[in-house]
């Protein structure tokens, strides 16, 4: 690590956190150096903590949790270590030209990323460091300076073990296949398929290693299936697998090999692969006898049939090619079909999930005639995956069920709470899903909870996870496939909500709903991408709840929401409203905006007060953010002191409403609502 990029590392270090909290307008509650409020990534109420005095945080919600102001920023824009930095300091990180090592050898080139090999404990051992142009190298920690990130570039004394020990040895207790694959990449691949993947370091180089017996204790008794690169030089090709292979004879139980109709699992997940299609694919079987060298066989062993000839190209004329045509069979009529995967994106706090609740109440309730909005909603079995909140989400369900005239409990919807490898657990799912009848819709929420890869914004891993939600439209019944997602990052509006992952994701789905909440209770679904006949825009209101249903333990009512649909009038006078608000705002602003007036003077300038008779905060701000956020151009700033100002397209428009006034009722307090934005 040069001076520079220590420096530019430790100066966003040096940010505390309560000055991220302050930059993003994350108000919390509590006493000294303890704080408490809504998640701002999951909106868990009172679920997020920070303890100033520490600098750590934690959401019992979501689960994120972390120490310092860089791990905060990682956990609520979901980005890495390096961009986090970058958004704290505000500047890129110092870039040096390459240098010249002793021997005048150029250094390796750009780092890419690092693989640990951990012990049993997952502890680091070492790491293999992967460069551009394609180079690698290893490194152990320096333990003389523990802490520092400081390394040492040999493995000189360590334990050589590996690559993803603590689930390769898991998986060798419980009976399951652990898969080899050369390079550390096809391992997070294999991974990714829900394969438990193995590699070991130095590729070919570190053969020695493997005839010296360095592996052996970790392979005993596992049943092991190589998956060599399939490398255009025949000599060249699998020749650390078949040193593998004669090794593992006697130690390993069973040793299989794969071979792939491509360069390797990488290539192979890139060019459509699948986890049924490998699934497919002819192993071959290598005989084990204790005590008898079988060398000869490894030779035999290796020359495995590629399998049965790819089937021919189908030609067709228009006749035949017109009447392969499927009319659309909708669960939603005009919006969502059986059979198809559909994201749904949008951004925390904006009303995926009570969407989503809307949706399922549609199909899975005893009324025949219900609808979401125009689209008449077919009737069937529904199954809800909860994989992120299952409190809040059990609030929200008690909640709406408290405003319905019929009974709830008859809906025919089952959750299933708690994150699973779906591929795993396949068969089971099909099972239940088989003794209810079928079923017809399937929420996934979300689609980040399920995502058992190790990053994001892999193609590879995002494709393969899309094609694992894909396969829930084969359960019993033929469902539709609703999954919940978070947008990429630094959406300004609801043309740049797709689902964060890359374009690969968005790719395998067959629309992306968009989720845009466009007032404090409005909210826009609509769509920018639909295979088929698309449907118009629709507006759904957050209606707040309280019920004496819902309390906490000393008996105090706990607000929800739910959503739901509303007419176009509705939505006229609920924008008017909105507009209405704003027009006092700047109104307020422009009159006493040479004093720069704070949130709280605006509120009784306006004499809008909270039940308690307080300065109504933050309905004032909720009216600011939309003039600074949802305004082009903005019609107020921030100051550096955090107060807000109008700018000169404020002053004119405040000046035009000056001129133009129209009388606007005052706001009712709403307590319930006030506490869930």
């Amino acid at each position: 690590m040069t001076p520079a990029f220590r420096d530019w590392v430790e100066r966003a270090r040096g940010e505390p956190v309560s000055a991220i909290l302050a930059t993003r307008q994350i108000k919390l509650l509590g006493r000294g150096n303890r704080l408490a409020g809504p998640c701002p990534k999951c909106a868990g109420t009172d679920r997020f903590a920070v303890d100033l005095e520490k600098q750590v945080f934690n959401c019992r919600g979501c689960g994120g949790k972390g120490h310092g102001s860089i791990s905060l920023v990682e956990f609520l824009d979901g980005v890495t270590f390096l961009q986090a930095v970058e958004i704290i300091t505000g500047e890129p990180p110092p870039k040096e030209g390459p240098k010249q090592r002793s021997g005048g050898k150029q250094e390796r080139g750009k780092f890419v990323c690092a693989y640990d090999y951990t012990d049993e404990l997952e502890s680091v051992l070492y790491q293999v460091c992967r460069y551009d142009p394609k180079r690698f190298s290893q490194r152990r920690p320096d333990l003389d300076r523990p802490g520092d990130d400081q390394w040492i570039s040999n493995l000189d004394g360590v334990r050589l073990v590996p690559y993803r020990l603590p689930d390769m040895l898991e998986a060798i207790a419980n009976g399951h296949p652990v898969y080899w694959v050369e390079g550390e990449k096809d391992a997070n691949t294999g991974t990714s398929l829900g394969l438990v993947t193995t590699t070991t370091a130095m590729g070919l180089a570190g053969k020695g290693h493997w005839e010296r017996g360095a592996y052996d204790e970790f392979f005993a008794g596992a049943n092991v299936i190589l998956v060599p690169d399939q490398d255009a030089d025949p000599m060249k090709g699998g020749a650390l697998a078949r040193v593998i292979a004669k090794r593992l004879k006697p130690i390993a139980t069973s040793v299989s090999l794969l071979n792939l109709p491509a360069k390797d699992l990488t290539a192979w997940v890139e060019q459509g692969g699948t986890r049924e299609a490998l699934d497919q694919l002819p192993i071959a079987e290598m005989p084990i006898a204790n005590g008898h060298d079988h060398t000869e066989d490894v030779a035999d062993f290796w020359e495995v049939p590629q399998g049965d000839p790819p089937p021919p190209v189908k030609w067709l004329p228009k006749r035949g090619f017109v009447l392969g045509f499927l009319p659309p069979e909708y669960l939603i009529d005009g919006m969502l079909q059986r059979r198809f995967v559909y994201s749904a994106t949008g951004q925390t706090g904006h009303a995926k999930t009570a969407i989503a609740l809307c949706v399922a109440e549609q199909v899975a309730s005893p009324n025949r005639n219900a609808m979401v909005g125009l689209h008449k909603a077919e009737k069937g079995n529904v199954v809800y995956f909860v994989g992120e909140n299952p409190d809040d989400l059990r609030m929200r369900v008690i909640g709406a069920d408290s405003k319905r005239s019929d009974d709830p409990l008859g809906d025919r919807i089952y959750f299933v709470p708690g994150v699973f490898d779906i591929n795993q657990m396949y068969a089971s799912l099909a099972a239940h899903v088989e003794q209810i009848g079928g079923v017809d819709l399937v929420i996934v929420d979300t689609s980040a909870a399920y995502f058992l890869g190790d990053e994001e914004n892999s193609n590879a891993q995002m494709g393969a996870h899309a094609r694992k939600l894909r396969r829930l439209t084969e359960l019993p019944g033929g469902p539709c496939v609703l999954v919940l997602c978070h947008p990429a990052k630094s959406v300004q509006e609801p043309d740049q909500l797709l689902p964060r992952g890359g374009g690969a994701f968005l790719a395998e789905v067959d629309g992306n709903l968009t989720v845009w909440k466009h007032d404090d209770n409005l909210i826009r679904l609509h769509h920018n991408k639909m295979r088929g006949p698309g449907f118009e825009p629709m507006t759904f209101q957050l209606e707040p709840i309280t019920t004496p249903k819902l309390v906490d333990t000393k008996n105090r009512l706990i607000p929800t929401v739910r959503a739901v649909p509303i007419t176009m009038h509705a939505e006229e006078q609920q924008q008017d409203k909105a507009e209405d608000e704003e027009r006092a705002v700047l109104a307020a602003y422009l009159q006493i905006g040479s004093q720069r007036p704070s949130i709280a003077d605006v509120a009784r300038h306006l004499k809008w007060l909270a039940g308690n008779g307080e300065p109504h905060k933050s309905k004032v701000h909720r009216v600011v953010e939309r003039l600074i956020k949802g305004r082009k151009p903005p019609l107020m700033s921030q100051t550096r002191n955090e107060k807000y100002q109008l700018t000169e397209a404020g002053k004119a428009l405040a000046r035009d409403y000056a001129l133009h006034p129209r009388s606007t009722p005052e706001p009712a307090y709403d307590d319930a609502q006030d506490d869930l934005i």
